[in-house]
Protein backbone atom coordinates (compact mmCIF):
# COMPACT_ATOMS: atom_id res chain seq x y z
CA UNK A 1 0.00 0.00 0.00
CA UNK A 2 1.79 3.59 -1.03
CA UNK A 3 2.58 5.55 1.79
CA UNK A 4 0.12 8.95 1.46
CA UNK A 5 -2.71 5.93 1.80
CA UNK A 6 -1.09 4.11 4.88
CA UNK A 7 -0.53 8.05 6.23
CA UNK A 8 -4.42 9.10 5.20
CA UNK A 9 -6.48 5.20 5.65
CA UNK A 10 -3.83 3.60 8.77
CA UNK A 11 -6.31 1.58 9.17
CA UNK A 12 -7.64 0.04 5.66
CA UNK A 13 -6.82 -3.22 4.89
CA UNK A 14 -4.08 -3.35 2.04
CA UNK A 15 -5.82 -6.64 0.49
CA UNK A 16 -9.08 -5.07 0.31
CA UNK A 17 -7.66 -2.23 -1.51
CA UNK A 18 -6.13 -4.76 -4.44
CA UNK A 19 -9.47 -6.96 -4.59
CA UNK A 20 -11.39 -3.69 -5.23
CA UNK A 21 -9.59 -2.39 -7.69
CA UNK A 22 -8.68 -5.74 -9.86
CA UNK A 23 -12.59 -6.06 -9.22
CA UNK A 24 -13.27 -2.37 -11.01
CA UNK A 25 -15.40 -2.17 -8.16
CA UNK A 26 -14.19 1.63 -8.39
CA UNK A 27 -17.69 3.06 -6.40
CA UNK A 28 -16.92 0.52 -3.35
CA UNK A 29 -12.96 1.44 -3.25
CA UNK A 30 -13.75 5.34 -3.60
CA UNK A 31 -16.68 4.76 -0.96
CA UNK A 32 -14.02 2.34 1.76
CA UNK A 33 -10.83 4.61 1.54
CA UNK A 34 -13.13 7.96 2.19
CA UNK A 35 -14.85 6.26 4.99
CA UNK A 36 -11.40 5.12 6.30
CA UNK A 37 -10.14 8.33 6.21
CA UNK A 38 -12.54 9.97 8.04
CA UNK A 39 -12.72 7.44 10.44
CA UNK A 40 -8.85 8.08 11.05
CA UNK A 41 -9.44 11.65 11.38
CA UNK A 42 -12.45 11.40 14.20
CA UNK A 43 -15.45 12.74 11.61
CA UNK A 44 -18.37 13.36 13.42
CA UNK A 45 -20.39 13.54 10.12
CA UNK A 46 -19.48 11.36 7.06
CA UNK A 47 -20.12 13.59 4.01
CA UNK A 48 -20.43 11.24 1.16
CA UNK A 49 -19.22 7.85 3.24
CA UNK A 50 -21.70 4.67 3.57
CA UNK A 51 -21.13 2.16 5.40
CA UNK A 52 -19.11 -0.44 3.94
CA UNK A 53 -20.05 -3.56 5.92
CA UNK A 54 -23.85 -4.45 6.70
CA UNK A 55 -25.63 -6.75 9.45
CA UNK A 56 -29.02 -7.72 8.87
CA UNK A 57 -31.25 -9.99 10.68
CA UNK A 58 -34.14 -11.02 8.61
CA UNK A 59 -35.85 -12.37 11.87
CA UNK A 60 -35.09 -12.06 15.17
CA UNK A 61 -36.25 -15.75 16.80
CA UNK A 62 -34.92 -19.22 17.15
CA UNK A 63 -36.10 -22.47 18.11
CA UNK A 64 -33.06 -22.87 20.41
CA UNK A 65 -32.13 -21.94 23.55
CA UNK A 66 -28.70 -20.94 24.18
CA UNK A 67 -28.74 -19.35 27.84
CA UNK A 68 -26.53 -16.91 26.97
CA UNK A 69 -28.27 -15.61 23.80
CA UNK A 70 -30.79 -12.71 24.41
CA UNK A 71 -33.13 -14.34 21.60
CA UNK A 72 -32.64 -18.05 23.58
CA UNK A 73 -33.28 -16.68 26.93
CA UNK A 74 -36.44 -14.81 25.97
CA UNK A 75 -35.01 -11.49 27.71
CA UNK A 76 -37.30 -9.57 25.75
CA UNK A 77 -35.42 -6.93 24.73
CA UNK A 78 -36.75 -6.68 21.08
CA UNK A 79 -40.13 -7.26 19.91
CA UNK A 80 -40.08 -10.39 17.27
CA UNK A 81 -40.14 -9.65 13.55
CA UNK A 82 -39.86 -11.10 10.82
CA UNK A 83 -37.97 -8.90 7.39
CA UNK A 84 -39.96 -8.06 4.17
CA UNK A 85 -38.85 -9.05 0.97
CA UNK A 86 -39.36 -5.91 -0.57
CA UNK A 87 -38.09 -3.55 2.33
CA UNK A 88 -34.68 -5.55 1.92
CA UNK A 89 -34.56 -4.90 -1.53
CA UNK A 90 -35.48 -1.24 -1.09
CA UNK A 91 -32.20 -1.26 1.71
CA UNK A 92 -29.66 -2.97 -0.69
CA UNK A 93 -30.61 -0.53 -3.96
CA UNK A 94 -29.47 2.19 -1.75
CA UNK A 95 -26.83 0.79 0.18
CA UNK A 96 -25.47 -1.85 -2.30
CA UNK A 97 -23.03 0.43 -4.48
CA UNK A 98 -21.35 0.76 -1.46
CA UNK A 99 -20.90 -2.72 0.60
CA UNK A 100 -18.27 -4.88 0.71
CA UNK A 101 -19.51 -7.57 2.92
CA UNK A 102 -23.29 -8.94 4.68
CA UNK A 103 -23.75 -10.51 7.48
CA UNK A 104 -27.24 -12.36 7.01
CA UNK A 105 -27.98 -12.82 10.35
CA UNK A 106 -27.79 -11.55 14.13
CA UNK A 107 -30.13 -12.42 16.43
CA UNK A 108 -31.81 -15.15 15.44
CA UNK A 109 -31.84 -18.30 13.06
CA UNK A 110 -32.34 -17.09 9.11
CA UNK A 111 -33.00 -20.17 7.67
CA UNK A 112 -36.80 -18.99 8.93
CA UNK A 113 -37.35 -16.74 6.61
CA UNK A 114 -38.78 -18.33 3.38
CA UNK A 115 -37.40 -15.24 1.39
CA UNK A 116 -33.39 -15.64 2.68
CA UNK A 117 -32.19 -16.96 -0.69
CA UNK A 118 -33.91 -14.13 -2.54
CA UNK A 119 -32.82 -11.46 -0.19
CA UNK A 120 -29.00 -13.26 -0.59
CA UNK A 121 -29.29 -13.00 -4.55
CA UNK A 122 -30.16 -9.20 -4.39
CA UNK A 123 -26.86 -8.49 -2.55
CA UNK A 124 -25.25 -10.51 -5.04
CA UNK A 125 -26.36 -8.92 -7.77
CA UNK A 126 -24.78 -5.33 -6.23
CA UNK A 127 -21.27 -7.70 -5.87
CA UNK A 128 -21.50 -8.15 -2.39
CA UNK A 129 -19.89 -11.08 -0.40
CA UNK A 130 -22.55 -12.52 1.61
CA UNK A 131 -22.36 -14.46 4.93
CA UNK A 132 -24.72 -17.16 6.67
CA UNK A 133 -24.58 -18.18 10.15
CA UNK A 134 -27.04 -21.06 11.21
CA UNK A 135 -27.45 -23.68 13.71
CA UNK A 136 -28.60 -25.80 11.13
CA UNK A 137 -31.22 -28.00 12.75
CA UNK A 138 -34.11 -26.61 10.66
CA UNK A 139 -34.09 -26.66 6.97
CA UNK A 140 -37.21 -25.81 4.83
CA UNK A 141 -37.68 -28.52 2.12
CA UNK A 142 -35.83 -27.09 -0.97
CA UNK A 143 -33.90 -24.29 0.97
CA UNK A 144 -30.34 -26.20 0.44
CA UNK A 145 -30.73 -25.79 -3.53
CA UNK A 146 -32.19 -21.77 -3.34
CA UNK A 147 -29.06 -21.09 -0.86
CA UNK A 148 -26.49 -22.70 -2.60
CA UNK A 149 -28.02 -21.39 -5.95
CA UNK A 150 -28.22 -17.46 -4.62
CA UNK A 151 -24.75 -17.30 -4.66
CA UNK A 152 -24.10 -17.28 -0.75
CA UNK A 153 -20.14 -17.10 -0.22
CA UNK A 154 -20.04 -18.69 3.36
CA UNK A 155 -22.22 -20.73 5.41
CA UNK A 156 -20.74 -20.65 8.88
CA UNK A 157 -22.64 -23.68 11.05
CA UNK A 158 -22.56 -22.90 14.91
CA UNK A 159 -21.97 -26.82 16.63
CA UNK A 160 -20.10 -26.55 19.19
CA UNK A 161 -19.67 -30.47 20.39
CA UNK A 162 -18.28 -33.86 18.65
CA UNK A 163 -21.47 -35.89 20.32
CA UNK A 164 -25.09 -35.05 21.44
CA UNK A 165 -23.58 -34.86 24.89
CA UNK A 166 -21.67 -31.40 24.23
CA UNK A 167 -23.65 -30.19 21.61
CA UNK A 168 -27.04 -29.81 23.83
CA UNK A 169 -25.21 -28.11 26.43
CA UNK A 170 -25.07 -25.24 25.26
CA UNK A 171 -27.28 -25.10 22.02
CA UNK A 172 -29.95 -26.46 24.08
CA UNK A 173 -33.22 -27.53 22.03
CA UNK A 174 -30.56 -28.61 19.42
CA UNK A 175 -30.64 -31.95 17.73
CA UNK A 176 -26.96 -33.17 16.87
CA UNK A 177 -27.89 -35.73 14.55
CA UNK A 178 -30.29 -34.03 12.65
CA UNK A 179 -27.37 -31.00 12.16
CA UNK A 180 -24.89 -33.94 10.88
CA UNK A 181 -27.54 -35.29 8.78
CA UNK A 182 -28.20 -31.72 7.41
CA UNK A 183 -24.46 -31.01 6.75
CA UNK A 184 -24.19 -34.43 5.01
CA UNK A 185 -26.98 -33.43 2.47
CA UNK A 186 -25.47 -29.84 1.90
CA UNK A 187 -22.35 -31.02 1.24
CA UNK A 188 -23.78 -33.67 -1.19
CA UNK A 189 -25.91 -31.31 -2.67
CA UNK A 190 -22.78 -28.89 -3.78
CA UNK A 191 -21.19 -31.36 -5.14
CA UNK A 192 -24.61 -32.71 -7.38
CA UNK A 193 -24.86 -28.55 -8.67
CA UNK A 194 -21.44 -28.62 -9.33
CA UNK A 195 -20.82 -25.24 -7.02
CA UNK A 196 -17.76 -24.66 -4.94
CA UNK A 197 -19.63 -22.21 -3.10
CA UNK A 198 -20.96 -21.44 -0.39
CA UNK A 199 -17.62 -21.98 1.72
CA UNK A 200 -18.69 -24.38 4.57
CA UNK A 201 -17.10 -23.10 8.08
CA UNK A 202 -18.14 -25.42 11.50
CA UNK A 203 -17.86 -22.78 14.17
CA UNK A 204 -17.18 -24.16 17.59
CA UNK A 205 -17.14 -21.66 20.35
CA UNK A 206 -14.81 -23.51 23.05
CA UNK A 207 -16.01 -23.88 26.27
CA UNK A 208 -15.08 -25.46 29.06
CA UNK A 209 -16.85 -28.68 28.86
CA UNK A 210 -16.08 -28.83 24.98
CA UNK A 211 -12.28 -28.04 24.62
CA UNK A 212 -11.60 -31.58 24.56
CA UNK A 213 -13.23 -32.23 21.83
CA UNK A 214 -11.66 -30.04 19.45
CA UNK A 215 -9.17 -32.74 17.58
CA UNK A 216 -12.24 -34.84 17.30
CA UNK A 217 -14.46 -31.87 16.12
CA UNK A 218 -11.34 -31.67 13.35
CA UNK A 219 -11.57 -35.32 11.73
CA UNK A 220 -15.12 -34.91 11.82
CA UNK A 221 -15.38 -31.90 9.97
CA UNK A 222 -12.85 -33.30 7.65
CA UNK A 223 -15.33 -36.56 6.89
CA UNK A 224 -17.86 -34.84 6.36
CA UNK A 225 -16.37 -32.40 3.84
CA UNK A 226 -16.20 -29.29 5.45
CA UNK A 227 -13.88 -26.64 4.36
CA UNK A 228 -12.89 -24.79 7.35
CA UNK A 229 -13.11 -25.34 11.29
CA UNK A 230 -13.27 -22.25 12.94
CA UNK A 231 -12.68 -22.13 16.85
CA UNK A 232 -14.19 -19.26 18.68
CA UNK A 233 -13.68 -17.64 22.02
CA UNK A 234 -17.19 -16.98 23.14
CA UNK A 235 -18.50 -14.64 25.28
CA UNK A 236 -19.80 -15.30 28.77
CA UNK A 237 -20.95 -13.26 31.24
CA UNK A 238 -17.96 -11.52 33.55
CA UNK A 239 -18.81 -13.49 37.20
CA UNK A 240 -16.75 -15.87 38.77
CA UNK A 241 -19.55 -18.92 38.89
CA UNK A 242 -20.13 -18.18 35.17
CA UNK A 243 -16.54 -17.85 33.81
CA UNK A 244 -15.63 -21.05 36.35
CA UNK A 245 -18.13 -23.05 34.73
CA UNK A 246 -17.81 -22.21 31.29
CA UNK A 247 -14.38 -20.34 30.69
CA UNK A 248 -12.36 -22.96 28.71
CA UNK A 249 -9.02 -23.88 30.52
CA UNK A 250 -6.86 -23.06 27.51
CA UNK A 251 -5.97 -19.22 27.65
CA UNK A 252 -6.61 -19.21 23.77
CA UNK A 253 -9.82 -19.20 24.11
CA UNK A 254 -10.40 -17.08 27.01
CA UNK A 255 -11.26 -13.81 27.12
CA UNK A 256 -11.40 -12.63 30.59
CA UNK A 257 -9.15 -13.05 33.53
CA UNK A 258 -9.50 -16.05 35.24
CA UNK A 259 -11.25 -16.73 39.04
CA UNK A 260 -9.22 -16.07 41.19
CA UNK A 261 -10.60 -18.79 43.24
CA UNK A 262 -13.26 -21.00 42.99
CA UNK A 263 -16.89 -19.29 43.54
CA UNK A 264 -19.03 -20.09 46.25
CA UNK A 265 -21.83 -22.71 45.84
CA UNK A 266 -24.45 -19.17 44.94
CA UNK A 267 -22.50 -17.96 42.13
CA UNK A 268 -22.14 -22.27 40.95
CA UNK A 269 -26.02 -22.71 41.09
CA UNK A 270 -27.05 -19.83 39.15
CA UNK A 271 -24.26 -20.71 35.95
CA UNK A 272 -25.85 -23.77 36.06
CA UNK A 273 -29.19 -22.61 35.82
CA UNK A 274 -28.50 -20.68 32.78
CA UNK A 275 -27.26 -23.92 30.94
CA UNK A 276 -30.99 -25.81 32.26
CA UNK A 277 -33.28 -23.20 32.31
CA UNK A 278 -35.58 -22.58 28.87
CA UNK A 279 -37.14 -18.89 28.04
CA UNK A 280 -36.07 -17.19 30.89
CA UNK A 281 -34.22 -14.14 31.30
CA UNK A 282 -33.73 -14.62 35.25
CA UNK A 283 -29.98 -15.42 34.56
CA UNK A 284 -29.54 -12.37 33.68
CA UNK A 285 -29.66 -9.65 36.87
CA UNK A 286 -26.41 -9.47 37.27
CA UNK A 287 -26.27 -6.85 34.53
CA UNK A 288 -29.09 -4.88 36.05
CA UNK A 289 -28.11 -1.39 35.61
CA UNK A 290 -28.82 -2.09 32.03
CA UNK A 291 -32.32 -3.00 32.91
CA UNK A 292 -33.20 -0.33 35.98
CA UNK A 293 -35.19 -1.49 39.09
CA UNK A 294 -38.36 -0.26 37.59
CA UNK A 295 -38.65 -3.73 34.99
CA UNK A 296 -36.82 -5.44 37.07
CA UNK A 297 -38.74 -5.43 40.14
CA UNK A 298 -41.71 -6.05 37.45
CA UNK A 299 -44.07 -8.56 38.84
CA UNK A 300 -43.74 -10.67 36.23
CA UNK A 301 -39.89 -10.70 36.32
CA UNK A 302 -40.13 -11.46 40.01
CA UNK A 303 -42.96 -14.36 39.62
CA UNK A 304 -39.99 -15.78 36.87
CA UNK A 305 -36.98 -15.48 40.08
CA UNK A 306 -39.42 -16.95 42.23
CA UNK A 307 -40.35 -19.96 40.33
CA UNK A 308 -36.51 -20.44 39.69
CA UNK A 309 -36.17 -20.37 43.41
CA UNK A 310 -38.95 -22.77 44.36
CA UNK A 311 -37.60 -25.66 41.74
CA UNK A 312 -34.23 -25.58 43.60
CA UNK A 313 -35.13 -24.53 46.60
CA UNK A 314 -33.10 -21.67 47.04
CA UNK A 315 -34.40 -19.23 48.45
CA UNK A 316 -31.46 -17.36 49.70
CA UNK A 317 -30.46 -17.11 45.80
CA UNK A 318 -33.55 -15.47 45.40
CA UNK A 319 -33.00 -12.81 48.33
CA UNK A 320 -29.50 -12.28 47.23
CA UNK A 321 -30.52 -10.96 43.30
CA UNK A 322 -32.96 -9.04 44.52
CA UNK A 323 -30.32 -7.27 47.06
CA UNK A 324 -28.03 -6.93 43.80
CA UNK A 325 -30.67 -5.75 41.26
CA UNK A 326 -31.21 -2.60 44.10
CA UNK A 327 -27.95 -2.09 44.88
CA UNK A 328 -26.63 -1.98 41.07
CA UNK A 329 -29.93 0.16 39.79
CA UNK A 330 -29.09 2.91 42.16
CA UNK A 331 -25.10 2.85 42.42
CA UNK A 332 -23.81 5.88 40.24
CA UNK A 333 -21.29 4.01 39.07
CA UNK A 334 -20.76 0.39 39.34
CA UNK A 335 -17.38 -1.32 39.51
CA UNK A 336 -19.13 -4.38 39.04
CA UNK A 337 -17.85 -5.62 35.20
CA UNK A 338 -16.40 -2.58 34.37
CA UNK A 339 -13.64 -4.17 32.54
CA UNK A 340 -14.97 -7.06 30.95
CA UNK A 341 -12.01 -8.04 28.17
CA UNK A 342 -8.48 -8.41 28.87
CA UNK A 343 -6.86 -5.19 27.45
CA UNK A 344 -4.92 -5.56 23.94
CA UNK A 345 -1.23 -5.60 24.06
CA UNK A 346 0.60 -2.49 25.48
CA UNK A 347 -2.61 -1.30 27.07
CA UNK A 348 -3.71 -0.09 23.47
CA UNK A 349 -7.13 1.08 22.75
CA UNK A 350 -8.15 -0.19 19.49
CA UNK A 351 -9.99 1.44 17.41
CA UNK A 352 -14.35 0.71 16.87
CA UNK A 353 -15.50 0.49 13.12
CA UNK A 354 -18.49 0.45 13.45
CA UNK A 355 -19.85 3.75 13.80
CA UNK A 356 -18.37 5.07 10.43
CA UNK A 357 -18.03 1.96 8.66
CA UNK A 358 -20.88 -0.63 9.84
CA UNK A 359 -24.72 -0.42 10.58
CA UNK A 360 -27.02 -3.35 11.78
CA UNK A 361 -30.53 -3.48 10.44
CA UNK A 362 -32.88 -5.31 12.68
CA UNK A 363 -36.15 -7.04 11.45
CA UNK A 364 -38.54 -4.04 11.86
CA UNK A 365 -35.93 -1.43 10.27
CA UNK A 366 -34.28 -0.52 13.66
CA UNK A 367 -30.96 -0.06 13.02
CA UNK A 368 -28.34 -0.91 15.97
CA UNK A 369 -25.17 0.84 16.16
CA UNK A 370 -23.89 -2.52 15.96
CA UNK A 371 -24.33 -6.34 15.87
CA UNK A 372 -23.51 -6.09 19.26
CA UNK A 373 -26.66 -4.27 20.89
CA UNK A 374 -29.45 -6.33 22.42
CA UNK A 375 -32.04 -3.60 23.09
CA UNK A 376 -34.06 -2.19 20.70
CA UNK A 377 -34.43 1.32 22.88
CA UNK A 378 -30.77 1.83 22.14
CA UNK A 379 -30.98 1.66 18.52
CA UNK A 380 -30.62 5.34 16.61
CA UNK A 381 -33.65 5.04 14.16
CA UNK A 382 -35.77 3.06 11.50
CA UNK A 383 -34.06 3.18 8.25
CA UNK A 384 -37.46 2.06 6.64
CA UNK A 385 -39.21 4.84 8.21
CA UNK A 386 -37.19 7.64 7.72
CA UNK A 387 -34.14 9.15 4.92
CA UNK A 388 -31.14 6.53 5.19
CA UNK A 389 -28.88 10.69 5.62
CA UNK A 390 -30.94 12.04 8.37
CA UNK A 391 -30.29 8.73 10.30
CA UNK A 392 -26.47 8.33 9.27
CA UNK A 393 -25.75 11.35 10.01
CA UNK A 394 -28.02 12.29 12.97
CA UNK A 395 -27.67 13.19 16.96
CA UNK A 396 -27.01 9.36 18.13
CA UNK A 397 -24.24 8.36 15.41
CA UNK A 398 -22.84 11.82 15.86
CA UNK A 399 -22.45 11.34 19.55
CA UNK A 400 -21.10 7.73 18.45
CA UNK A 401 -18.46 8.56 16.69
CA UNK A 402 -16.79 11.42 18.73
CA UNK A 403 -17.13 9.48 21.74
CA UNK A 404 -15.19 6.34 20.53
CA UNK A 405 -12.96 8.91 19.14
CA UNK A 406 -12.09 10.43 22.24
CA UNK A 407 -12.15 6.82 23.86
CA UNK A 408 -9.19 5.39 21.97
CA UNK A 409 -7.45 8.55 22.10
CA UNK A 410 -7.67 8.42 25.67
CA UNK A 411 -9.87 11.49 26.51
CA UNK A 412 -12.53 9.68 27.80
CA UNK A 413 -13.29 6.75 29.36
CA UNK A 414 -16.21 3.75 30.05
CA UNK A 415 -19.85 6.10 31.22
CA UNK A 416 -21.93 2.94 32.93
CA UNK A 417 -25.00 5.15 33.50
CA UNK A 418 -24.90 7.18 30.20
CA UNK A 419 -28.06 7.17 28.12
CA UNK A 420 -26.04 6.72 24.95
CA UNK A 421 -25.36 2.85 24.45
CA UNK A 422 -21.96 3.78 23.07
CA UNK A 423 -20.59 5.80 26.01
CA UNK A 424 -21.67 2.60 28.22
CA UNK A 425 -19.64 0.35 26.36
CA UNK A 426 -16.56 -1.31 28.16
CA UNK A 427 -15.88 -3.55 24.65
CA UNK A 428 -14.87 -0.93 22.65
CA UNK A 429 -12.43 -2.25 19.62
CA UNK A 430 -13.17 -5.85 20.34
CA UNK A 431 -16.34 -6.57 18.73
CA UNK A 432 -14.97 -5.39 15.93
CA UNK A 433 -15.52 -6.74 12.16
CA UNK A 434 -13.42 -8.43 9.90
CA UNK A 435 -13.13 -9.81 6.60
CA UNK A 436 -13.11 -13.41 6.62
CA UNK A 437 -9.49 -15.39 6.02
CA UNK A 438 -10.83 -17.37 3.22
CA UNK A 439 -12.18 -14.51 1.83
CA UNK A 440 -11.31 -12.75 -1.16
CA UNK A 441 -11.18 -9.23 0.67
CA UNK A 442 -9.57 -11.33 4.11
CA UNK A 443 -6.04 -10.25 5.36
CA UNK A 444 -5.39 -12.98 7.46
CA UNK A 445 -1.57 -14.97 6.21
CA UNK A 446 -3.13 -18.28 7.97
CA UNK A 447 -5.38 -18.96 4.96
CA UNK A 448 -4.04 -22.32 4.56
CA UNK A 449 -5.90 -23.34 7.43
CA UNK A 450 -9.38 -23.09 5.49
CA UNK A 451 -7.91 -26.03 3.03
CA UNK A 452 -10.27 -28.71 3.14
CA UNK A 453 -7.65 -31.10 5.29
CA UNK A 454 -8.09 -28.72 7.99
CA UNK A 455 -4.64 -29.31 8.92
CA UNK A 456 -3.22 -26.17 10.89
CA UNK A 457 -0.60 -25.50 13.41
CA UNK A 458 0.08 -27.96 16.24
CA UNK A 459 -0.90 -31.00 14.04
CA UNK A 460 -3.80 -30.87 12.48
CA UNK A 461 -5.19 -28.68 15.21
CA UNK A 462 -6.51 -25.77 13.44
CA UNK A 463 -6.43 -22.39 14.34
CA UNK A 464 -8.70 -20.24 16.16
CA UNK A 465 -10.76 -18.37 13.53
CA UNK A 466 -11.12 -15.37 16.14
CA UNK A 467 -12.77 -13.13 13.52
CA UNK A 468 -15.82 -11.72 14.21
CA UNK A 469 -16.91 -13.54 17.23
CA UNK A 470 -20.44 -15.12 16.86
CA UNK A 471 -20.15 -15.02 20.67
CA UNK A 472 -21.48 -11.77 22.66
CA UNK A 473 -21.78 -10.23 25.53
CA UNK A 474 -24.74 -8.40 27.01
CA UNK A 475 -25.26 -5.35 25.89
CA UNK A 476 -24.29 -2.33 26.85
CA UNK A 477 -20.92 -3.62 26.87
CA UNK A 478 -21.21 -5.56 23.57
CA UNK A 479 -22.48 -8.45 23.13
CA UNK A 480 -21.84 -13.17 20.84
CA UNK A 481 -22.82 -14.23 20.20
CA UNK A 482 -23.45 -14.93 23.06
CA UNK A 483 -24.44 -14.14 19.45
CA UNK A 484 -24.26 -17.27 22.13
CA UNK A 485 -23.66 -14.74 18.40
CA UNK A 486 -24.75 -18.24 17.20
Amino acid sequence: MPDILRICCPHAEPRVIERLWKARRYRKLFNYLWVEFLMARGAVRLWGGRPYWLTVDPNNFCQLHCPFCPTGADRGVRGKAMMDLEHFRRLIDRLGPYVIHVDMMNWGESLLNKNLPEMIAAAKSHGIEVRLDANFNHVPDGMLDRLIRSGLDVLSLSIDGASAETYGRYRAGGDFERVMDNVRTLVRRRRELGRTSPWIVWQFLVFRHNEHERPRVAELARKLGVDQVSFVAPFIPNEPGFLWEWMALNPEYQLYPPPAAAPGDGEMLRARLSSQTRKTASMEPYYARRFGAASLLSAAYLRRLAAMAVREGEWGWLFERLAKILAYSWRTRSGFGSVPYRSAEGGRRPVCKWPWAGMAVNPNGSVSPCCSVEEERDDFGNVFKRSFSSLWNGRLYRDSRRHVSRFVRGRAGVMPEADHVCRRCTAIGVANFKFPNHSPYGSDPNVALAQPDLEGPGGGDPGSGKGLSSGLAPSPEPLSSSRGKR
